[in-house]
């Protein structure tokens, strides 16, 4: 039986977030969707006209054959109408590795600013009236 989502042959699927009672895993992985959604549904509530029905995702890692390798953490398509952040780049960072829990919550943070910034057109201090990079 195949999962929902998209399927690739060399990682699996990945799902949408937010899915009505989609439970995420306890743990780092957990951790780490937890906290893309809830930046993610912050700024769909900022942005709702322009992301509408957008679809967000984690996939572990970048394809290749689609992928912008200047950019392993995050692909956007305006096209599919999907942001989709890469787990593992993210997670394996230099600057992850090295900071607290608080500097990694900011990090991932970020990386969500920068992939809807790119989805929108727009800057990342452009998104939100409380934050300032």
């Amino acid at each position: 039986m195949r999962r929902s989502g998209h399927h690739t042959r060399h990682r699996g699927s990945r799902s949408p977030l937010g899915i009505p009672g989609l439970h995420t895993p306890a743990g780092r992985i957990g951790s780490f969707v937890d906290q893309i959604q809830g930046v993610s549904e912050y700024l769909a509530k900022l942005w709702s006209e322009q992301l509408d029905g957008v679809q967000v995702a984690v996939d572990a890692l970048p394809d290749p054959a689609t992928s912008d390798p200047s950019n392993p953490y995050w692909t956007v398509s305006r096209a599919d109408r999907i942001v989709l952040f890469h787990r593992l780049p993210i997670q394996r960072s230099p600057q992850m590795r090295e900071a607290d829990e608080e500097t990694r919550r900011m990090l991932i943070e970020y990386h969500v600013y920068r992939a809807f910034a790119a989805y929108l057109g727009r800057e990342p201090w452009e998104l939100s009236p409380r934050h300032r990079f």
